[in-house]
Protein backbone atom coordinates (compact mmCIF):
# COMPACT_ATOMS: atom_id res chain seq x y z
CA UNK A 1 0.00 0.00 0.00
CA UNK A 2 1.15 3.52 -1.24
CA UNK A 3 0.60 6.38 0.75
CA UNK A 4 0.42 9.61 -1.35
CA UNK A 5 -0.62 13.15 -0.95
CA UNK A 6 -3.55 14.76 -2.70
CA UNK A 7 -4.63 18.43 -2.72
CA UNK A 8 -8.41 18.93 -1.61
CA UNK A 9 -11.19 21.67 -2.99
CA UNK A 10 -13.88 21.90 -0.15
CA UNK A 11 -15.95 19.52 -1.23
CA UNK A 12 -18.86 16.81 0.23
CA UNK A 13 -18.38 13.17 0.11
CA UNK A 14 -19.83 10.17 1.34
CA UNK A 15 -17.84 7.25 2.94
CA UNK A 16 -17.80 3.61 1.73
CA UNK A 17 -20.15 3.56 5.07
CA UNK A 18 -22.61 5.94 3.54
CA UNK A 19 -22.08 8.72 5.41
CA UNK A 20 -21.84 12.22 4.08
CA UNK A 21 -19.45 14.48 5.27
CA UNK A 22 -16.86 17.64 4.39
CA UNK A 23 -13.74 17.20 3.22
CA UNK A 24 -11.73 20.47 4.14
CA UNK A 25 -9.67 22.34 1.16
CA UNK A 26 -5.70 21.27 1.95
CA UNK A 27 -3.57 18.87 1.40
CA UNK A 28 -4.28 15.31 2.73
CA UNK A 29 -3.14 11.69 3.22
CA UNK A 30 -3.96 9.12 0.74
CA UNK A 31 -3.94 5.27 0.31
CA UNK A 32 -5.20 2.92 -1.92
CA UNK A 33 -6.30 -0.26 0.19
CA UNK A 34 -8.14 -3.43 -1.24
CA UNK A 35 -11.39 -2.53 -1.43
CA UNK A 36 -11.49 1.20 -0.74
CA UNK A 37 -9.25 4.38 -1.00
CA UNK A 38 -8.39 5.84 2.78
CA UNK A 39 -7.98 9.39 3.61
CA UNK A 40 -6.29 10.96 6.13
CA UNK A 41 -7.81 13.95 8.19
CA UNK A 42 -5.78 14.93 10.70
CA UNK A 43 -6.44 12.21 13.34
CA UNK A 44 -9.68 10.89 11.42
CA UNK A 45 -9.35 8.26 8.31
CA UNK A 46 -11.84 8.03 5.73
CA UNK A 47 -12.99 5.14 3.59
CA UNK A 48 -14.37 5.74 0.03
CA UNK A 49 -15.36 3.68 -2.03
CA UNK A 50 -13.41 3.84 -6.05
CA UNK A 51 -16.95 5.69 -7.17
CA UNK A 52 -16.83 8.20 -4.60
CA UNK A 53 -13.12 8.93 -5.46
CA UNK A 54 -13.49 9.00 -9.16
CA UNK A 55 -16.52 11.57 -8.49
CA UNK A 56 -14.10 13.39 -6.55
CA UNK A 57 -11.44 13.09 -9.41
CA UNK A 58 -14.35 14.19 -12.26
CA UNK A 59 -15.68 16.87 -10.26
CA UNK A 60 -12.46 18.55 -9.53
CA UNK A 61 -12.49 18.45 -5.82
CA UNK A 62 -9.14 16.21 -5.96
CA UNK A 63 -5.68 17.07 -7.84
CA UNK A 64 -2.02 16.24 -7.78
CA UNK A 65 0.22 18.04 -4.98
CA UNK A 66 2.22 20.48 -6.70
CA UNK A 67 5.39 21.14 -5.73
CA UNK A 68 6.65 24.60 -5.70
CA UNK A 69 10.65 25.27 -6.41
CA UNK A 70 12.73 27.84 -4.05
CA UNK A 71 14.63 30.22 -6.15
CA UNK A 72 17.46 29.20 -8.00
CA UNK A 73 20.39 27.74 -6.51
CA UNK A 74 19.09 26.46 -2.96
CA UNK A 75 17.94 23.24 -4.17
CA UNK A 76 14.56 22.62 -2.51
CA UNK A 77 11.03 22.39 -3.03
CA UNK A 78 8.48 22.97 -0.75
CA UNK A 79 4.45 21.91 -1.25
CA UNK A 80 2.63 24.65 -3.12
Amino acid sequence: MTVERYAFTDCAATTAAGVTLRIPAGVHHFERRSLVFRVRLGGRELDLTLAEWERLLDAGCVGPVVAAADPPGTGETHPG
